[in-house]
Formats: C-alpha cells, structure tokens, sequence
C-alpha cells in the first residue's frame, strides 16, 4: 500500500486499485506494475529499457507505443492534483514527482 494523504491518494498494489476522494479505480496487471515502480522509485529515472524488459522481456518500438499508451492513461488517473506528475525524460524514461 503506498499512501500520500495529504493529496488524498492510495494506491493499493494488492488489490491494483488506485483511490482518489473516496473514488476507486482498478488498474489492470501492467498499468499497477508500471505506477507502483514509478513510485517506489519516486524522484529517480526509471528508464524505458528497463520497463519494457521487465513486462515484455522485448524492446520493439510497438511495445514501446503500449508504454506510452499506459503511462498517458496514468497521468489522466493523476490529473486531479497537479502536485503529482510523470515526467517523460526524453530517450530515457519516466519519472514520478510529488511536490508537497
């Protein structure tokens, strides 16, 4: 369980349900995969060739599109609180901000 109450977010890697306000989205396998590696490693790089490793175990430029499509999908789950952001750090990776 990973929880920023002062932006009244918890992600609930277990269930793969993210809450926001009391509202409950669940996220499939790869969208929880991806958001909880951005938040574990919260203000660090978390670089595309690692991440398409690790779900696809390739790194063509088709599952390269699906990462975007999830992380796009990640930032509108987001979008409430502007304090929370995922930085596309271009050719390299992502990288998960909370400004509190």
């Amino acid at each position: 369980m990973i929880s920023y109450p002062e932006l009244k977010y918890t992600f609930n890697t277990t269930t793969q349900r993210l809450i926001h306000q009391g509202a409950s989205v669940e996220l499939s396998y790869l969208e929880n995969e991806r958001l909880k590696r951005l938040c574990i490693n919260q203000d660090k790089v978390v670089e595309i060739g690692n991440i398409l490793k690790e779900l696809w175990h390739d790194n063509s430029s088709y599952n390269r599109n699906s990462l975007d499509i999830f992380i796009h999908k990640l930032r509108k789950l987001l979008s409430d609180d502007k304090r929370i952001r995922i930085l596309n750090m271009k050719d390299v990776g992502y990288k998960l901000t909370v400004n509190i």
